[in-house]
């Protein structure tokens, strides 16, 4: 019994250790895709300040002529 038990023993170890790991790959995982979102989010926003700059700036050269 006590060798049926250390072979369970060892088995759930070595899956708690498979599961940390996981744990580990997926929380880096969403570390890199919130990283990513916010510098797609903050390119959107550069992009948009730029056309709306664009569109003033058309705007105020149409009120000269």
């Amino acid at each position: 019994l006590s060798g049926q038990q250390q072979g369970l023993t060892a088995r759930v170890d070595t899956l708690q250790e498979l599961v940390e790991a996981q744990q580990k790959l997926v929380l880096d995982q969403i570390r890199k895709l919130t990283v990513s979102e916010s510098r797609t989010k903050r390119r959107q926003v550069q992009e948009l300040e730029r056309e709306l700059r664009e569109m003033k700036s058309y705007i105020a050269d149409l009120s000269r002529e």
